[in-house]
């Protein structure tokens, strides 16, 4: 997929939340009297343990003008705490961490590290030291804001689809959006007390989710216990208000493209809440079709290299189609034969078999990547967090008159935003 990774990061689509009980990853799930919801998964087919934090709190909680606060936060938890002198990152090397790294999502801020059962007792308690007792320092968060600023130019320009991706994000959501990317505006004011405020009513154990997965030591609940257990909880987090995302016509933006880059079409759709059942399913139909004719058809007239069905996002408020085409094909080209993908399910409808099999197919994907037990663990904790369905979007309930209807209705007559890319000159 060339435009996954990317979207992931920049949030504009971000896969579906699993539903609460699956049979799938057996677990032990409990609460600790302070609010923290832990999730135990037992595997002792290797020496590894994958620990994951998520906290219930992401971009669309950042403070009206402070748009990047909660990126600032987690790149701020790997300094030092009240009890470790040392950077979180060389504890991490001292505990023998294989991965570690840390995300901030629309909804979400999760930390997680992979390390042997040796080092699970050190990781649960730099985990519970980080959640309650972080220290923040000037040099530091002028040194991150430096760095998330750099982090953003290059996820803009060096990505293949990064100034597309980046310039759908800030026409769906203006400036005054909790959406609205940060910048090096935005950033730049956010002081150290602010920071501090942001941490203590955030990063707590009743507006957070504890994941070990892996081969887990027998004392594990013991220590989850010892050091979690002592925290205290914060206030209740309310539920941010996100203004739904809305187009009275169709948007057009034509930029250049970064050097390296190729011709992009990037068509994307603000979706109502009820239309996620069948928008998973339209985007699995769509996703298998782009892959049978990329299969039996590799050249295409047009110069269309890929084309791809984007993933929902965690609220569905978005539903994409991109296209990448070799360095001679027009972008315009590109969005036509995304268009005409849309008006040939309207003329040949998906049977019901065919549901059946692009859902297959999606089940199968999402199977597949339960192998890691760091998706494994991911998995669990998107599982718990408050936005996850809780089986009210049944996907296997669309039929296919509802994906025609869809298709026609909210995509090829509604309005749309459209980006398309065109590669750097003397290419």
């Amino acid at each position: 997929m060339f435009l996954g990774a990317a979207l992931l990061a920049a949030s504009l689509s971000v896969p579906a939340a699993a539903p609460q009980s699956n049979p799938l990853i057996p677990s032990k799930r409990y609460t600790l009297k302070n609010g923290l919801r832990v999730v135990l998964h037992e595997d002792h087919s290797q020496p590894l343990v994958a620990v994951r934090v998520l906290y219930e709190v992401g971009r669309r909680d950042d403070p009206p003008g402070q748009q990047g606060m909660t990126h600032l936060l987690e790149h701020n938890l790997f300094g030092t705490t009240k009890h470790l002198e040392i950077p979180v990152w060389s504890e991490l090397a001292r505990m023998h961490a294989i991965r570690a790294n840390a995300s901030t999502e629309d909804d979400v801020m999760q930390l997680f590290e992979m390390v042997p059962p040796t080092s699970v007792r050190a990781a649960i308690r730099l985990e519970a030291d980080r959640m309650g007792h972080a220290r923040f320092k000037y040099d530091t968060l002028e040194d991150e804001k430096r760095i998330i600023v750099r982090e953003l130019a290059e996820g803009r320009d060096d990505l293949q689809s990064g100034a597309a991706l980046q310039t759908a994000l800030r026409t769906l959501h203006p400036p005054t959006h909790p959406l609205h990317p940060s910048t090096g505006k935005t950033l730049a004011p956010i002081t150290l007390d602010e920071l501090e405020e942001f941490d203590r009513w955030s990063i707590t154990p009743n507006n957070a989710i504890l994941v070990l997965a892996g081969d887990l030591p027998s004392d594990t609940e013991e220590r989850i216990e010892q050091y979690f257990g002592r925290l205290l909880p914060g206030p209740d987090v309310p539920e941010p208000e996100v203004p739904p995302i809305e187009l009275s016509k169709t948007v057009r933006k034509e930029i250049a493209g970064a050097a390296g880059t190729g011709p992009l079409a990037l068509v994307v759709w603000p979706l109502q809440e009820d239309d996620e059942a069948v928008a998973i399913v339209t985007n699995a139909v769509l996703a298998r079709r782009f892959r049978r004719r990329g299969a039996l058809q590799p050249s295409s007239p047009t110069g269309v290299l890929h084309n791809e069905a984007l993933p929902l996002n965690f609220g569905g408020r978005t539903f994409g189609l991109a296209s990448l085409g070799g360095f001679r094909a027009a972008p315009k080209a590109l969005e036509a034969e995304l268009r005409a993908a849309l008006v040939e399910v309207i003329e040949h409808p998906p049977t019901t078999q065919e549901l059946e099999a692009a859902l297959r197919r999606r089940g199968v994907a999402l199977l597949s990547e339960l192998d890691s037990l760091e998706r494994r663990a991911e998995f669990l904790a998107r599982s718990e967090a408050r936005d996850a369905p809780q089986g009210e979007i049944n996907p296997t309930d669309v039929t296919p008159a509802q994906v025609r209807q869809f298709v026609d209705v909210q995509l090829v007559r509604a309005p749309s935003l459209v980006v398309l890319q065109t590669p750097p000159s003397g290419r």
